[in-house]
């Protein structure tokens, strides 16, 4: 469920970080830098676009602990084992009790929450079984991203006023997917060349319109380049321009926001 430096091989959860004290079975943290970038970069742009709160901080440190048990969690899921529930328990609990006082605090968290759910389960179905993940399971997951978004937003102006965040973070996460995630597959590389086009002309067109929050596209243009240039990356490449990519965005989303 990430678009740089994202495992290889798509719908697997290899390579993660041991716990302290684990044994040769023992549990392991998410280790999937693509998603802790995507996370704590739109996690950062929300709480910057709609002015960090005390409850913003029990939001992110609750995330933040669930994250960490993904992949544990998931591989749990698909084996059907439980002997391990009592050590994730450790991490969920605290993390779940986190979310519940922050919906303690504002009650419409619990919608976005609700929603975050329901797309992670999607992901999870759609990908369950598979080597290689379909685009739409992956589009699921882009738009947990842009949840995450509103969320740290949320809590300072109000949800409906921060929604716009969602799609710009799913719009622009889904962009990074097809770059490269699906680089290896000449059928996707057309297809995400394509998808920054238009994303790109629309968001110009948009901004001409008066809609300047919309520039926040360009950072975009670079695949257009590469994909007029025929410029072939390595994936390491890919995952480093990805990442200040992501980063120019989001600077662009807080500036553009305010």
């Amino acid at each position: 469920m990430n678009a740089f430096f994202m495992r290889k091989t798509i719908s697997d959860n290899k390579g993660a970080m041991p716990m302290a004290g684990a044994g040769k079975a023992a549990i392991s943290y998410t280790k999937e830098p693509g998603t802790w970038i995507m996370f704590l970069a739109a996690f950062a742009s929300g709480a910057a676009a709609g002015g960090p709160r005390t409850i913003t901080v029990i939001i992110f440190v609750s995330l933040l602990l669930l994250l960490l048990i993904k992949s544990p969690a998931v591989d749990m899921l698909r084996s059907g084992r439980t002997d391990r529930l009592p050590e994730l328990a450790v991490l969920a609990l605290p993390g779940f009790a986190g979310l519940a006082y922050s919906v303690w605090l504002y009650r419409p968290l619990a919608l976005l929450y609700a929603a975050a759910a329901v797309l992670f389960a999607l992901n999870y179905h759609f990908e369950k079984g598979r080597k290689f993940s379909p685009v739409y399971a992956e589009a699921f997951g882009m738009a947990i991203m842009g949840d995450v978004a509103v969320i740290s937003a949320s809590v300072a102006g109000g949800i409906g006023r921060h929604l716009y965040l969602w799609a710009l973070f799913f719009l622009f996460y889904f962009a990074s997917c097809f770059r490269v995630r699906y680089s290896g597959l000449k059928k996707y590389r057309t297809i995400g060349a394509v998808y920054s086009s238009a994303l790109l002309l629309g968001s110009l067109a948009g901004a001409a319109l008066g809609h300047p929050v919309l520039l926040v596209f360009l950072p975009l243009a670079e695949d257009v380049y590469s994909a007029l240039k025929q410029r072939k990356l390595k994936f390491k490449q890919l995952g480093l321009l990805s990442t200040v990519k992501t980063l120019v965005f989001c600077a662009l989303v807080v500036y553009l926001s305010r």
